[in-house]
């Protein structure tokens, strides 16, 4: 009994938006028929075309993400590249000029125990200090 209401009334608001016009008063009083009509208003507009504030920022932050990856990326490789550049010119160096590299050679030759320790200490100092900061 209700849904046939419901029908009849969705009918009379098509017809009415197509142009006719005809409709008994005490229809047109009826609280159905108003909630009816209010939808039907609301469904004819259009939507507003905006994205939410959460989505819009989500997607900027992931398009941020991306272009700084790919400017780490670029970052890295010029790092990688530099690097290569200065060994290379550091190997070349040192065979130009073998001879005069021997003194050095023989102090890094006896103190080599030395400069283990010391290296394993910076190490060490590094791998502790970065552990008692993420632990603050």
């Amino acid at each position: 009994m209700k849904n046939d209401e419901d029908l009849r009334i969705q009918e009379i608001l098509d017809w009415r938006k197509i142009g006719n016009e005809d409709l008994s008063p005490e229809m047109t009083e009826m609280e159905d028929f108003k909630a009816y009509e209010l939808i039907y208003d609301q469904l004819a507009k259009e939507p507003e075309a905006h994205l939410s504030i959460s989505f819009k920022a989500n997607v900027l932050r992931r398009v941020k993400l991306e272009n700084k990856k790919a400017s780490d990326r670029m970052f890295y490789w010029l790092l990688a590249l530099v690097s290569l550049i200065g060994i290379l010119i550091m190997v070349a160096i040192f065979f130009v000029f073998r001879d005069a590299f021997a003194p050095v050679l023989t102090v890094l030759d006896r103190f080599k125990g030395f400069i283990l320790i010391g290296l394993a200490a910076v190490f060490v100092f590094y791998r502790v200090e970065k552990k008692l900061i993420r632990n603050h």
